[in-house]
C-alpha cells in the first residue's frame, strides 16, 4: 500500500531516458512505496520499468528556446541559466506533490542546485545531491579553458603560501615569531614576498574572459551548495576524496548496479528473436538480414527466419550460425570525453589484418565484425563523416538510435563491449560498462584515473591506452570466432566474485 505523503522528487536537467542512474534511483524508491516524480526533459522515454510504473510520474520541462544558442557564449550561458532556473523552480513549486526528499543529479549544478535547495527549504524536504561529475569540469572541457583560479579547501585551511621558489607554512611562521629571524630567513622571506607580489601583478594583467569567470563561478557554486545539502552521494571513491579536498564536502560512494531484470545475457532463442525483429523492422539494422542467395540456397529448405547470425529450423528451434559475424558494441553521448577516433583507427587496423587472415586456418581466422555505436550527441555528425570514408571490407559500423526497451536486449546479444569514456574530471565511471557487465559482456575500456574501481585488467575486462593496443585486444579475443575464440573474459570474474 502506497503512503500518500511519501513523495520523492528526482531532478534531472537532461534527458530522463538517457539518465539510467537516476532511473534506477526512481525504481528503488518506488519499490519502497514512494511516489516518485522525475523532473527533467522527456526527449526519450526510459525503459518500461520506469515509464509504466504506477508509482513513478514524469514531469517534463521545456527546453530553452533555440535562438538562445545562436548568441555569444557568455550571454547564451547566462540566458540559459535564467530560463532553466525559472522553469525548474515553477515545476518544483507547483507541478509536483509535497516531497519528503529532493534528489538532484549533478551536473548540471548551475542553476539546478539553487532551485532545489530553495524548494527543499521552503517545503522542509531533504536536499540530496548525486554527484556524477562536475559542472565546472564539463564547462572547462567544452570551452577549452585551462587557466583557472580554483581554490581548494585543503589548501585554504592549511594556511600555506606555496611558491615555485619555496614554501613557508603557518607552523614555520609561528616559530619565527617566537625568536629573532636569522639573516638567511629574512632573505628567504623577502624573496618569497617579492615573488608572490610579482605573481599577483601578472595575474591582474592577465585578461580574464567572461567564460573563465563563469567556470570559476560554477566551481565555487558547486562547493557552496554541496556543503549545504543534507546528503551527498557520488559514483567513485576517488570522487569522494576529491569532494572533500576541493570543497570540504562529506559524501558517500554509491556504485552503480544495473537491475538483473533489465540487463542479462540472452538465451539463443531470445538472441535470435532480437536479430530477426531488428532486421525486419528497422532500416538501421538491415545489415542483420541475410540476403545472399548463395547462402540461402546452401541452407536446407526447412530453415526459416534466417539472419546473418542465426536461424530457426523446421521444428521452430533457434540456432546461432557458425559463420556469424562478431558484434562489438559501444554507446556514447558523442561528447569530448570520448575519443571515438581511437576505436575507428583500431577497426581500420583490424580490417586490414582480417582481410589477410580470410583464407587461414579457422582457429586463427579473424571474423567479419559489425560495430554498433548507439547514442546521440553533438559530435555524431563529425564521426559519421569519418566512418563514411573508411571503406572497410571486413568491418561494418552502424550508428543507430536504440530505444530504452531494445538497448538491453541488443547488449545482451552482443559479443564484446568497448568503452572510450575518460571523464572531464577523471573521477566518474562509465555507466555503459556497468550495463555491459550486467549483460555478460567482456569489456575493453580506455584507461583513465579511476577506471580501476570498475574494470580490473585481466579479470572482468581489459584496459587500453592507444588504438594499437585496442586493435591487439580485439584480435586476441576474436581470433577463430565463434568456435575457437577467447571471448570469455568474464568467466574468471564470475568465478572469483
Amino acid at each position: 500500500m502506497v503512503i500518500r505523503n511519501k513523495n520523492a522528487v528526482l531532478v534531472v536537467l537532461g534527458d530522463i531516458g538517457r539518465s539510467p542512474r537516476m532511473c534506477y534511483h526512481a525504481k528503488s524508491l518506488a519499490e519502497k512505496n514512494y511516489r516518485v516524480q522525475i523532473v527533467g526533459y522527456v526527449d526519450t522515454l526510459p525503459f518500461p520499468a520506469i515509464s509504466k510504473n504506477p508509482n513513478i510520474r514524469l514531469v517534463g520541462l521545456r527546453h530553452p528556446p533555440d535562438r538562445i544558442s545562436s548568441l555569444p557564449s557568455a550571454l547564451m550561458l547566462v540566458l540559459k541559466c535564467i530560463w532553466t532556473f525559472g522553469v525548474l523552480l515553477f515545476a518544483l513549486l507547483f507541478r509536483v506533490n509535497w516531497p519528503l526528499l529532493i534528489l538532484m543529479q549533478n551536473p548540471p549544478g548551475v542553476p539546478c542546485m539553487l532551485a532545489c535547495w530553495m524548494v527543499a527549504r521552503v517545503k522542509h524536504a531533504q536536499f540530496i545531491i548525486d554527484w556524477h561529475n562536475y559542472t565546472y569540469s564539463i564547462l572547462r572541457e567544452t570551452y577549452g579553458v585551462e587557466d583557472l583560479r580554483l581554490e581548494r579547501y585543503t589548501d585554504r585551511i592549511s594556511g600555506r603560501i606555496d611558491d615555485q621558489s619555496g614554501t613557508i607554512n603557518s607552523s614555520n611562521i609561528s616559530d619565527v615569531r617566537n625568536r629573532r629571524m636569522t639573516k638567511t630567513e629574512r632573505a628567504a622571506l623577502a624573496t618569497v614576498s617579492a615573488t608572490c607580489k610579482k605573481k599577483r601583478v601578472v595575474e591582474r594583467r592577465k585578461r580574464i574572459t567572461l567564460i573563465q569567470r563563469f567556470i570559476e563561478f560554477a566551481y565555487s557554486w558547486e562547493g557552496f551548495f554541496g556543503r549545504r545539502s543534507d546528503l551527498n552521494i557520488c559514483v567513485t571513491h576517488s570522487m569522494r576524496r576529491d569532494l572533500s579536498d576541493s570543497w570540504g564536502i562529506k559524501s558517500a560512494t554509491l556504485y552503480d548496479r544495473p537491475p538483473a531484470s533489465i540487463f542479462h545475457k540472452l538465451s539463443v532463442e531470445e538472441t535470435h528473436t532480437v536479430f530477426w525483429e531488428l532486421a525486419n523492422q528497422s532500416e538501421e539494422f538491415k545489415v542483420f538480414a541475410e540476403n545472399d542467395p548463395k547462402v540461402l540456397d546452401a541452407m536446407d529448405g526447412d530453415f526459416t527466419e534466417v539472419t546473418k547470425f542465426s536461424y530457426r529450423d523446421g521444428d521452430g528451434i533457434a540456432f546461432l550460425r557458425d559463420d556469424r559475424p562478431l558484434i562489438l558494441m559501444s554507446s556514447t553521448s558523442w561528447t569530448e570525453d570520448e575519443d571515438f577516433g581511437l576505436l575507428l583507427n583500431a577497426l581500420q587496423s583490424f580490417d586490414k589484418v582480417a582481410g589477410l587472415s580470410g583464407k587461414s586456418n579457422p582457429q586463427t581466422r579473424l571474423p567479419h565484425l559489425i560495430c554498433i555505436i548507439t547514442g546521440r550527441g553533438p559530435l555524431k555528425t563529425y564521426y559519421m563523416g569519418r566512418i563514411e570514408h573508411l571503406q572497410m571490407q571486413n568491418v561494418q559500423v552502424i550508428t543507430p538510435w536504440v530505444d530504452a526497451e531494445d538497448y538491453p536486449r541488443l547488449l545482451g546479444s552482443a559479443d564484446i563491449g568497448v568503452s572510450l569514456h575518460t571523464s572531464t574530471s577523471g573521477l566518474d565511471l562509465p555507466m555503459k560498462v556497468v550495463d555491459m557487465f550486467g549483460s555478460g559482456l567482456p569489456v575493453l575500456a580506455k584507461k583513465f584515473t579511476c577506471i580501476g574501481e570498475l574494470v580490473i585488467d585481466g579479470q572482468n575486462g581489459r584496459l587500453f591506452d592507444t588504438s594499437h593496443e585496442l586493435c591487439d585486444l580485439i584480435k586476441s579475443l576474436t581470433c577463430g570466432f565463434p568456435l575457437h575464440s577467447s571471448v570469455s573474459l568474464l568467466d574468471a570474474y564470475h568465478s572469483s566474485s
